[in-house]
């Protein structure tokens, strides 16, 4: 199925009454070639620091200067540990000026742009939200007060893999090309289908390799008041989806959600066979 990212927009008042919280986190696993979760946590100190930890160990420590109420949250422990960053506040502690990106403290060449109190203006190249080794894509576009809009561009090998259109109120419009949430170079899964005002609607298709397109999934979306729901049958990704473990699940959906029976699909060499069902 589309996999769908833990929210990473966390009021800061609400780790501050809880203390420390605990969170998942994607991390690489080197025997099994494979993205898996693993447990870390995060707290908000007297002095106005975010640390994350690990089993007593600091990873990383971050001073939160700006007002913004909500925090984003860092789900990727390669970019807990590599991933900053850097460049000046001006009045009221807001961002101004260059920001600039470092990787493992190596400046990023062309990353970054430039706030105005606090504000994003003009061209922008930014890492992806899970932006880490094995997924070093980037995103990029314009900005008028810290509004996207126009056509922006997913970027990986200085080669355009995706993107679409904002209108003028900041929302996806059109004909786009996403990417999964865990896209990386074993797991290259996009979608393609059509916006409206931020909404998917009518047919989206799943598709492994950017280069090759082949089509492994997918479905119709219904408008409806609040937005859209899934609806009819649908092929989807297990949450393990990569080039070494293919597996799908196939069913429907009625009014947004899963109805009757389901089966999980493996394909192996372009055969698809059936593992189980639900």
């Amino acid at each position: 199925m589309e996999y769908e990212a833990q929210d990473a927009l966390i009021f800061l008042e609400s780790i501050q009454e809880k203390g420390i919280q605990e969170i998942e986190i994607d991390k690489w696993n080197q025997l099994q070639e494979k993205l898996v979760k693993s447990k870390i946590q995060i707290k908000i100190t007297q002095h106005n620091y975010i640390l994350y930890t690990q089993d007593g160990v600091i990873l990383k420590s971050e001073l939160i200067l700006d007002n913004s109420k909500k925090l984003e949250i860092v789900t990727n422990i390669d970019q807990i540990k590599y991933f900053q960053w850097t460049g000046e506040y001006g009045q009221n502690n807001r961002k101004h000026g260059k920001w600039i990106v470092t990787w493992n403290m190596e400046v990023l060449k062309d990353v970054g742009g430039y706030y105005d109190n606090g504000l994003k203006q003009g061209l922008w190249k930014e890492p992806i939200k899970n932006f880490w080794s094995k997924a070093q894509i980037y995103e990029r576009g314009l900005y008028y007060n810290n509004q996207r809009f126009g056509t922006w561009n997913f970027i990986q090998d200085n080669k355009r893999i995706g993107g679409g259109q904002y209108n003028n109120q900041g929302k996806k419009n059109g004909k786009w090309i996403e990417l999964n949430d865990r896209y990386y170079n074993l797991s290259q899964i996009t979608y393609k289908g059509e916006y409206k005002n931020d909404n998917k609607v009518g047919e989206w298709k799943c598709y492994l390799n950017y280069e090759k397109y082949q089509l492994i999934g997918g479905g119709i979306y219904h408008q409806v008041q609040e937005g859209s729901i899934k609806t009819g049958r649908w092929i989807e990704l297990s949450d393990g989806f990569s080039f070494g473990s293919q597996i799908t699940l196939q069913g429907h959906y009625n009014n947004g959600k899963k109805v009757g029976r389901w089966n999980y699909y493996w394909n192996d060499n372009n055969i698809t066979k059936l593992m189980q069902n639900y």
